[in-house]
C-alpha cells in the first residue's frame, strides 16, 4: 500500500528561503512534496528552483496569510505541513506524522512538538496526547502544525485580514484554529517533535500597533464577548507594557480601538 503524501507548505518573502540550505536540499519523493510561496515585497526577481515534486509560486501579493491560502490550494489530499522558510524537520518527521494520523483517525488538525537547535523545547508541551479545545488552540503556534486535507473542510482558510503584512499583524493561526473549532473538526495533540526553529523571547514589541490589532483579533474570534478579553489580556500584560515603554491606559485604548475597528468582510 503506497504512503500517505505528505506536502510542506512554505511561506517566503523575497526569497529568503534560499538561506536555508537544509530545507531546500532535504531529499523529496512522490510522497514528499513541497509547495514554496514566495511573496515579491521588495525584490522583482522570481524564485527558481529546479527540483522534482517542488513546485514554486512566485506571487505579488502581501500578507502570510495570502501566502498560505496559496498554498493550500495546491495540495488535494493526503498531509500538509504549515511551514516557514526557517525550519528543518528532525529525521523520521515523516513516519511520526504518518502513525499519528493512524492513531487519531478522524483529526483534521494534528500538532506536534518544536525543539530549538540547542535540544529544548520551543515552549512548554504536554507529555501526554490530548484532544484540543478552545483554550488550548490558543497555545498553538502555525509550524506546529499538520493539515489532514480530506478531513479539513474547503472553507477553512486563513483569514486574509489578519496575519504579518495584513491589516491586522497577528493572530491569523488562532483565528484558523478556532474557525475550524467551531465547525466541529477534530483536532489533537501529539507529544512528538517534528520540526526545529530558533527560540524566540516574544516575536514582537508589545506596542500600541500589537494591542490594536489584537482587539481586532478578539471581536474576530469571540465576537461582542472579545471586550472583556482585550481589557483582561492588557491587565495581564500590564508590566510588560511598562517595560515598553507603554502607558497602560494607552494600551488599553489601543486594544479597545482595535476591537471597534475590525468588520467582517
Amino acid at each position: 500500500m503506497s504512503e500517505t503524501k505528505i506536502t510542506i507548505l512554505v511561506s517566503t518573502v523575497d526569497g529568503g528561503i534560499l538561506r536555508n540550505d537544509t530545507l531546500l536540499n532535504m531529499p523529496l519523493s512522490t510522497s514528499l512534496n513541497m509547495v514554496i510561496v514566495n511573496q515579491m515585497i521588495k525584490n522583482d526577481v522570481p524564485l527558481s528552483i529546479q527540483r522534482d515534486h517542488c513546485k514554486i509560486i512566485n506571487s505579488k501579493t502581501k500578507g502570510l496569510s495570502v501566502s498560505r491560502n496559496l498554498a493550500l490550494n495546491e495540495v488535494r489530499s493526503g498531509y500538509a505541513i504549515v511551514a516557514d522558510d526557517d525550519v528543518v524537520y528532525v529525521d523520521g518527521f515523516e513516519e511520526r506524522i504518518r502513525q499519528a494520523f493512524q492513531k487519531f483517525k478522524k483529526r483534521a488538525i494534528l500538532t506536534f512538538r518544536i525543539e530549538t537547535p540547542e535540544g529544548g523545547f520551543f515552549k512548554d508541551y504536554a507529555s501526554e496526547a490530548f484532544e484540543h479545545n478552545a483554550r488550548s488552540l490558543l497555545k498553538v503556534s502555525s509550524i506546529d502544525m499538520v493539515l489532514n486535507v480530506s478531513e479539513l473542510n474547503s472553507d477553512v482558510k486563513f483569514d486574509e485580514q489578519f496575519g504579518l503584512g495584513a491589516k491586522y499583524n497577528t493572530g491569523e493561526n488562532n483565528i484558523f484554529l478556532f474557525d475550524a473549532h467551531r465547525k466541529g473538526l477534530l483536532m489533537g495533540y501529539v507529544p512528538e517533535t517534528i520540526v526545529i526553529h530558533p527560540f524566540e523571547n516574544s516575536g514582537r514589541v508589545l506596542n500600541a500597533g500589537h494591542l490594536f490589532a489584537k482587539g481586532a483579533v478578539f471581536r474576530r474570534m469571540f465576537g461582542l464577548k472579545g471586550l472583556a478579553i482585550i481589557i483582561v489580556f492588557c491587565i495581564k500584560k500590564r508590566k510588560e507594557m511598562k517595560d515598553s515603554g507603554l502607558n497602560f491606559m494607552n494600551g488599553i485604548s489601543s486594544g479597545i480601538k482595535g476591537f471597534f475597528k475590525y468588520r467582517n468582510k
